[in-house]
């Protein structure tokens, strides 16, 4: 099968990649600059140049090819209009690309996010780590609640891709926080952690968090289900950890010297108040941003994966000890740490 994966010089992405050419599949990378592979440098992998961007550039990219799987995005922008120009209009353009070119393809698959979703309820207490029910998570057949731009703009590049569900088959996928080799946003604690803090929001806070081969695998199964077609997916480990629980395993791994720390909501605002300022001077996205900063404040980031778990198998692999502990090698190996 022949497929094309965009945002595959991302750290998604390129993961992706990895995970479709181990199961033989024949890959197509999207990207807009070829002198800047990244990660795709030793793949065997087709490069076509192209920007979701512009939609003329996709046209032919997008033929002879069997699926398509759109990991491309932005998470953090300068600007607001960056995130809605890119997770919208970049979507649209790519979805009206394979319409209009190759019709009769076999999948398209949208790679959004829990943020288009938006938080839980918070329904659960602390340590109730396999005690909450499913009445606690949410699931696929829930209104929508974005508290960010990005969760936002995700949720509008899902309403793109449903246009055409009568027309294509599509696959929609919502994974939670992603870590893993490559990743440079859970880079930063593990930074903290072996600098020997770990700041936490002062009340508990309850998120499921996924080591990156478990999506990659939940992506493919789902482009390969024909029950798949038409539907909207939670993947990822649905297992419930605290911020502290997250920081614990972190700890034991990273530094165990480092000390967890309570912070108050205030000095989060305030560090995402200067990141901004620097990054405004600077023209590059901050890392902390007000944007991630209402993400954060949420009580309850859980989904339910029981219905990709009941269509196509979904079953989370790696733990939260040995992806933290594979991810930290990695880290030490080239030199991030």
């Amino acid at each position: 099968m022949k497929v094309i994966v965009t945002g595959a010089t991302g750290f998604l992405g390129s993961h992706l990649v990895e995970g479709l050419l181990k199961k033989d599949f024949s890959v197509k990378c999207l990207v807009r600059n070829p002198k800047k592979l990244k990660w795709l440098e030793k793949t065997p992998v087709e490069i076509v140049c192209g920007d979701c961007s512009d939609k003329k550039s996709l046209e032919s990219a997008v033929e002879n090819t069997d699926c398509v799987f759109h990991s491309a995005g932005l998470v953090r922008a300068v600007k607001s209009d960056e995130l809605y120009l890119t997770n919208v209009e970049g979507t649209k353009n790519l979805i009206e690309a394979v319409f209009e070119k190759n019709p009769k393809i076999k999948r398209f698959v949208y790679i959004s996010s829990q943020a288009a979703s938006g938080p839980a309820e918070a329904g659960c207490s602390p340590r109730l780590q396999s005690g909450v029910s499913e009445a606690n998570r949410k699931s696929e057949d829930e209104p929508s609640n974005p508290v960010s731009h990005y969760g936002f703009s995700k949720l509008l590049g899902e309403l793109e891709v449903l246009k055409f569900r009568e027309k294509l088959p599509v696959t929609i996928l919502r994974p939670p926080s992603i870590y893993g080799p490559r990743d440079k946003d859970i880079f930063v604690f593990f930074n903290y952690a072996k600098k020997g803090f770990l700041p936490i929001p002062s009340d508990e806070k309850f998120i499921n968090i996924s080591y990156v081969s478990d999506i990659v695998d939940g992506i493919i199964s789902a482009a390969l289900k024909d029950t798949a077609n038409g539907q909207t997916y939670f993947i990822g480990d649905a297992q419930v950890f605290s911020w502290r629980d997250l920081c614990e395993v972190l700890k034991k791994t990273v530094n165990p010297k480092a000390r967890i720390i309570k912070t108050p909501y205030f000095v989060f605002w305030t560090s995402a108040f200067f990141s901004e300022i620097i990054a405004r001077i600077k023209n590059k996205p901050a890392l902390v941003s007000f944007d991630k900063l209402n993400e954060m404040k949420q009580k309850s980031w859980l989904f339910s994966s029981a219905k990709a778990k009941s269509d196509f198998g979904y079953l989370p692999e790696i733990s939260l000890e040995e992806g933290i502990k594979i991810t930290y090698n990695w880290y030490l190996k080239n030199g991030w740490l």
